[in-house]
């Protein structure tokens, strides 16, 4: 059967790159240039309102993604040739989250019902959990397998950049709060209807009622992994919620951000761009493929310790440029949190390069409720002691964890060569 893509792999790998990059700066950077005029609009305490609901929408995200982004890809990946099986990857897929979205928004209702904090800003949390319908529509997964990215990362930053324009022009006080979070979950959603469409015109994506149950099943530890390993990420503003004000939570979410989008910004479209093709890699050859992986990682240290020193020592102008005045506290919880960015780069690789790539998926549970159960002792071991210095800690402290578990499982599989 004739190839779609004849391209040589080293050129589809940067191109891809290059599109997974500007699809971040749509995802990570246009939302952080829109922060200096939020945080100016709204202030610290309902900054903080708002990062905390969007906090809690990022959960059920965790739920509809599912893992679909790394196990759908690279079933894509691998069967791209096939038009019949692709179309049935790509609606097993759709389906699987539009169920997904149905039960999230069940069990955020019942939610809902059950906290006084969602309770008192019932619009607020739906108008963020609204981010989770594009999330669902966006087929990024189906487009990282066939790799061709470079029109859906245009798509992604022309509806990213509407909503900063919206937020801009009608985000003024701090009553605005609640237009914000819909701004932001809108521009998703946008993006989501367009880029389905398209998919499903380019590619003649006929439905299909065929169900492949492998790719569900192959997404399941993936996504407890995500679940695990991102509670762990987000759970320290979680808990600064549960035990702390608002005004906290804003200085937290104020560091947090910062760090967040760098930290994306560095790590997913390295990560998605080699991912298709580290996969063959390991596929063909074990040994061959971690030859190509310890090359990625030489370099990504060195950057990722470079990139450290530097936040560190610019944080008190990258404060006063993002946040304000009003964030001046910040500066040393930025500080704390500067090797984040170089540990998530580096946590990334080894799970998703690494385990993901060698067919480990089985374990990726495991490591990932190991971290959980320490980053959550620790949260609420040191948030009450240090506040929100205990929960950057904490973040840290699970980074490292991460890192060191999933090489160990490596270098294990290796010298056994198990498969």
């Amino acid at each position: 059967m004739k190839r779609l893509f004849d391209v040589s792999n080293k050129s589809v790998i940067l191109k891809n790159f290059a599109s997974l990059g500007l699809m971040q700066v749509a995802n990570a950077l246009i939302p952080l240039l829109v922060i200096p005029f939020v945080t100016r609009s709204l202030g610290v305490e309902a900054f903080g309102k708002v990062s905390y609901a969007q906090t809690i929408a990022a959960y059920f995200t965790l739920v509809v993604n599912y893992g679909f982004e790394y196990s759908a890809t690279q079933d894509i990946a691998l069967c791209r040739d096939d038009r019949a099986r692709v179309r049935v990857v790509f609606w097993s897929v759709l389906k699987s989250k539009m169920f997904l979205l149905l039960g999230a928004f069940l069990a955020f209702l019942v939610m809902m019902s059950f906290f006084s904090k969602m309770q008192g800003e019932g619009v607020l949390y739906i108008y963020a959990f609204l981010i989770n319908v594009g999330m669902a529509l966006t087929p990024t997964w189906f487009f990282q397998g066939m790799e061709t990215m470079g029109k859906v990362a245009v798509i992604n930053v022309v509806m990213k950049a509407m909503g900063a324009i919206l937020t801009i022009l009608f985000v003024l006080t701090p009553s605005d709060y609640c237009l914000y979070v819909l701004f932001m979950s809108l521009s998703y959603c946008l993006a989501g209807v367009v880029l389905f469409l398209w998919a499903y015109s380019k590619y003649d994506l006929t439905y299909t009622s065929d169900f492949d149950f492998e790719t569900l099943k192959k997404g399941f530890p993936i996504f407890l992994n995500s679940i695990f390993s991102n509670v762990y990420a987000l759970g320290g503003i979680t808990v600064i919620g549960i035990l702390l004000s608002d005004v906290e939570i804003g200085i937290y979410a104020g560091a947090h951000k910062i760090v967040a989008a760098l930290s994306m910004l560095l790590s997913m479209p390295l990560s998605m761009a080699l991912f298709p093709a580290l996969s063959r890699e390991f596929n063909d050859s074990l040994l061959g493929g971690w030859r190509k992986l310890k090359r990625c990682l030489v370099g990504i240290g060195v950057g990722g310790l470079l990139f450290t020193v530097v936040l560190y020592f610019v944080s008190p102008i990258v404060v006063r440029i993002f946040l304000g005045e009003q964030f001046v506290n910040v500066v040393p919880l930025l500080q704390e949190l500067s090797p984040i960015p170089m540990l998530v780069v580096l946590a990334t690789m080894f799970t998703v390069q690494g385990m993901y790539g060698m067919q480990m998926q089985k374990y990726a549970p495991f490591v990932g409720f190991t971290i959980l159960c320490v980053s959550l002792s620790l949260y609420f071991v040191f948030i009450p002691i240090y506040g929100v210095y205990g929960a950057a800690f904490g973040y840290i402290v699970s980074e490292l964890l991460e890192i060191l578990i999933v090489y160990s499982l490596l270098r294990y599989r290796l010298k056994k060569r198990v498969f």
